[in-house]
């Protein structure tokens, strides 16, 4: 029987991996200036305004019962949702997003402490490393019961730290037009070359590292190879030459977007994964009409992110692209 395998947004905290549902994740984004909330417990580290709607951003590490850890502008704040409920909480790091199966988790030890322990779903064996499988919908019904009131943690940040955070914050304000979620798309932000793309969250299966890829003969250039991903063979392809890219070679650093379309399965190669943002549709410029056919064919439209337009490619005609299926014989 085949085990049953789910994504998992994976984020670290001071020395520690923590995971949440992939699907439970509305967007990430580094962090703002956050207002603080009077009489508000110490796990509230405040508010925020997200493109016109006011959200609570928790510490997790006070919620976990952990010592309190002054702010970085290397942290991030990781936007939860359940049904029309949105909580932001700061992470140090974003890190991946990887698929874990029901086999790969345990049960929390019973020596967890009880704070903590009631956030953990289980503890998740990857590869060398343990990751900590966190309730989200525990964590935003915890933020929906405010109950104890405690004084702020003390504000550290320097001057000039917090010039940037309020700057961030400003960005963070603009609104989405349409404002509907029915509306919205999910994406993953990777990066070839120096560009930015977005993949829609529901054609992307997983996220990988690059490694061990074992060439094969008689293919095509763009086929990099199979992979073996925990006893399946993923064939590995480079979609550069197809977007009309330069091709170099892949560095050690690079990532495998796993994604599917129909019966094809298949592994994009990408420079990194940068981000998983939401954003409206009506946000999306359309290419105009004296594209080449090819490119309208393989992307969606633009949007602008991180000051740069990123181009929102077409997953599934990608992989339906004759020129890119192996002919195995």
């Amino acid at each position: 029987m085949k085990e049953s395998a789910n994504l998992y947004f994976v984020f670290s905290l001071k020395d520690s991996l923590y995971a949440i549902d992939a699907l439970a994740v509305n967007m990430t984004f580094s962090l703002p200036a956050i207002r603080h909330m009077e009489n508000a417990p110490a796990y509230i580290a405040g508010v925020i305004n997200l493109r016109g709607s006011i959200i609570p951003v928790i510490d997790l590490n006070i919620l976990l019962g952990r010592t309190p850890q002054a702010r970085n502008l290397s942290d991030a704040v990781l936007v939860m949702q359940n049904e029309q409920t949105l909580l932001g909480m700061i992470v140090n790091e974003v890190l991946d997003v990887i698929s874990i199966s029901s086999e790969q988790i345990d049960l929390p030890p019973q020596h967890e402490e009880q704070q903590s322990a009631s956030f953990v779903l289980g503890m998740a064996r990857v590869d060398e490393q343990i990751i900590s499988i966190l309730d989200h919908r525990r964590l935003i019904a915890r933020e929906l019961n405010l109950q104890e009131c405690s004084d702020p943690t003390p504000d550290t940040t320097s001057a000039s730290d917090r010039v940037i955070l309020q700057k961030r914050a400003a960005e963070l304000i603009r609104k989405i037009e349409a404002g509907s979620e029915a509306d919205s798309l999910q994406l993953a932000v990777v990066i070839l070359g120096q560009e930015y793309f977005g993949m829609d969250i529901r054609n992307v299966n997983e996220f990988t590292k690059i490694k061990n890829i074992i060439p094969l003969p008689n293919c095509p250039q763009h086929v990099l190879g199979n992979m073996n991903l925990r006893g399946s063979i993923l064939t590995i392809i480079d979609i550069r030459n197809t977007l009309g890219m330069h091709s170099e070679n892949f560095t050690h650093q690079a990532k495998i977007v796993v994604s599917s379309a129909d019966d094809i399965l298949a592994g994009i190669a990408v420079d990194d994964i940068d981000d998983i943002v939401q954003i409206s549709q009506s946000e999306v410029v359309p290419l105009p009409a004296s594209a080449h056919p090819d490119v309208l064919r393989y992307v969606m439209g633009t949007v602008h992110y991180n000051q740069k337009a990123m181009t929102i490619l077409n997953l599934p005609e990608i992989l339906k692209n004759k020129d890119l299926v192996v002919n195995e014989r």
